[in-house]
């Protein structure tokens, strides 16, 4: 391709990112990048690449360019880009580790890394710690604990008592992570099969009761005590993500990306 076309191609990719074709704008710039063997492109082209990648949502591709633009460019935003791809990709210890490495020489860039290590932490689990790095950041202090009291709130369900409410009452473990149309309908199929065994050992005898009826009881009543932990486990797991959006809103626009 000459320089010529290497120009034209250039100019189709900033006219894409321009009218929001960012995957359009993408391609055109991955053209450049492996046509141009001058390198005479190469930083207007990895920015735009890296740029037009994160806002079409490839974050593979934007983690790869934002960092290759802190080793081409003075500035720490590519830097803080590079992690934010990385969150988008929930590649949290990646990002944590890259957030942890990240050296701001400003204010701001010192309140970046705080809030992006508090949302890690609390990703990751360690609440602790995510709401003393939250606190650092003198925002609304209420809805913070509002937040956290939330989350003390979720993690006193325990996956034993989910299992323990459904041996004693089948569907009360389900019902105890909100999940209660598979409460109701575990109920119902475990009391069917216990009213079949009661009315087989009552009618055709113990044994005719326990090879016929009792091995689909046991398999259902186990199995809804099963049930119960995995749905808890599903219901913290989305609580925590609206709680960590919830969050995520609150704080993501405090970030401020410098390029100079």
């Amino acid at each position: 391709m000459s320089a010529q076309s290497i120009s034209q191609t250039i100019e189709l990719a900033e006219t894409s990112f321009e009218i929001g074709q960012y995957d359009e704008a993408a391609s055109f710039y991955k053209r450049v990048l492996f046509f141009d063997k001058s390198g005479d492109f190469d930083s207007l082209t990895v920015e735009g690449l890296a740029w037009s990648s994160y806002l079409s949502g490839d974050y593979d591709v934007s983690a790869k360019y934002f960092k290759t633009l802190t080793r081409m460019k003075e500035g720490e935003g590519y830097e803080l880009m590079e992690i934010l791809s990385l969150v988008k990709l929930d590649d949290f210890l990646n990002a944590k580790r890259s957030v942890l490495a990240y050296r701001p020489d400003n204010e701001i860039g010192e309140q970046n890394k705080q809030i992006i290590k508090s949302l890690i932490d609390f990703y990751l689990g360690d609440y602790a710690k995510a709401k003393e790095g939250f606190l650092k950041l003198d925002a609304s202090p209420d809805q913070l604990n509002e937040v956290f009291r939330s989350v003390d709130k979720v993690n006193k369900k325990t996956k034993m008592k989910a299992i323990l409410l459904s041996a004693v009452f089948p569907g009360t473990g389900q019902a105890y992570s909100r999940h209660y149309k598979e409460g109701i309908n575990s109920l119902i199929t475990i009391s069917a099969f216990g009213a079949a065994y009661v009315f087989t050992i009552t009618n055709y005898g113990l044994v005719v009761g326990l090879i016929s009826v009792s091995p689909w009881f046991q398999r259902y009543y186990v199995g809804g005590m099963n049930s119960a932990a995995d749905l808890l486990e599903e219901y913290k797991a989305e609580q925590f993500d609206q709680l960590y959006n919830r969050l995520v809103s609150e704080y993501a626009g405090m970030i401020q990306v410098n390029f100079e």
